[in-house]
């Protein structure tokens, strides 16, 4: 809010300015609150924009990168999964020593099904924060903590992810997007 004579900021509750002394009106303790509500608040010839869409386009942004790196993730899932069931198996056992080759097909299958798995839980991380569900926020962060593993590029979607939707106020405004959508 604004001094109505000398146009100095004012806080919410103060009942007169700190730099005219001019008495402010009672809507100054009233303001913070519809700020804080409604996101926006316009007063003549002035607009203050509060924290009511703080997250909204992170969010949006958010889902697209788990999505785009989550197929990144996919890709890796199935070939190692094709290899590891269909090709390694059926080697020539003289290529590799006998017990490697009876642990590498299926050690790749196993690897496979652990990307294949990560990568479908990130896409539907990543569809979910795009259509505001309630159950994303959860499933992002959780895998938000588990990416910070995978430096260099799961290490920053993790800290982005855990510094957009980790907060307190940001869970109250997902959850109001979460009511919007």
């Amino acid at each position: 809010m604004f001094c109505s004579k000398c146009g100095a900021v004012v806080t919410g509750g103060q009942k007169y300015c700190s730099k005219c002394g001019s008495a402010l009106p009672q809507e100054a303790a009233r303001f913070e609150a519809r700020v804080e509500s409604q996101g926006t608040y316009t007063q003549p010839g002035v607009q203050v924009v509060g924290t009511g869409k703080k997250i909204e386009g992170h969010v949006k942004f958010l889902g697209v990168l788990w999505i785009l790196i989550s197929v990144f993730a996919i890709l890796p899932g199935i070939a190692l999964l094709f290899f590891g069931s269909f090709i390694f198996p059926f080697m020539h056992v003289g290529m590799m020593p006998w017990p490697v080759h009876l642990l590498i097909g299926p050690l790749g299958a196993m690897f496979g099904l652990v990307f294949l798995s990560a990568g479908i839980l990130g896409v539907a991380a990543g569809w979910g924060l795009l259509s505001y569900k309630t159950w994303a926020r959860l499933l992002a962060i959780i895998l938000g903590v588990l990416s910070l593993l995978r430096f260099p590029f799961g290490t920053a979607l993790g800290i982005y992810t855990l510094w957009v939707l980790l907060p307190a106020d940001s869970e109250a405004e997902y959850r109001r997007l979460c009511g919007a959508a």
